[in-house]
């Protein structure tokens, strides 16, 4: 079985360390932010979040405003994030059982690798993806998921994508994955996708429950 992860609200709370990163843009910019700092800004990619607090499309505003979140939460913000409870031991049970794990995430690469570094969790995983882990960025998530399955070979069938927001279900959808919704994380209750066509994993199922 092969199961992608997204990572922000499905295998790590990092609502901390970003609000933070964005409370310190506000504070720096003079930023009378257009939206509330909730965690519901949380999992689009960075351009996407910032342009809804801020409330600007302005791009050398824009350019600016990235450029101090991206100090920020790379040296701060990003060693916040807390692992959800039981993560660790799933992602123990997927390895040593043999399924190929992955995480397909909005996340930039470089405060992603910091993640996998700080946790320890590089041994688990054939590929870890962001939109901009290639010499030309993936457009968006599901781009993202077509690039790991051809990239590896993945069976669709065989292949599950593990997200928290509705957006990662529309992804797996568009690609013809199998989906599971992570009602812990920043998405809030599930949307109604149709039934995976292949069983998940029992190490997760239990995990899921």
């Amino acid at each position: 079985m092969n199961v992608i992860f997204d990572l922000d609200g499905t295998l790590v709370n990092s609502a901390p360390g970003i609000l933070g990163a964005l409370g310190y843009v506000i504070k720096k910019h003079g930023i009378e932010g257009s939206a509330t700092l909730t965690s519901d800004l949380i999992g689009p990619p960075l351009r996407e979040m910032l342009v809804s607090l801020c409330g600007t499309s302005n791009q050398e505003d824009l350019v600016l405003i990235e450029d101090t979140f991206k100090s920020y939460y790379d040296d701060v913000g990003v060693f916040q994030s807390t692992v959800y409870e039981g993560v660790t031991q799933m992602l123990d049970e997927l390895k040593a059982r043999g399924h190929k794990l992955f995480i397909a995430t909005n996340k930039r690469a470089s405060p992603t690798k910091s993640l996998m570094k700080y946790f320890s969790w590089e041994k688990y995983f054939m590929g870890i993806y962001s939109l901009d882990s290639f010499p030309y960025p993936i457009k968006d998530k599901s781009a993202l998921l077509d690039r790991i399955v051809e990239a590896h070979k993945l069976l669709k069938v065989e292949t599950f994508y593990i997200g928290d927001r509705p957006e990662d279900g529309d992804s797996a959808k568009e690609c013809n994955l199998n989906f599971i919704h992570a009602i812990w994380g920043f998405g809030g209750n599930p949307a109604p996708y149709s039934e995976p066509t292949a069983k998940m994993p029992n190490e997760v199922m239990m995990y899921l429950m």
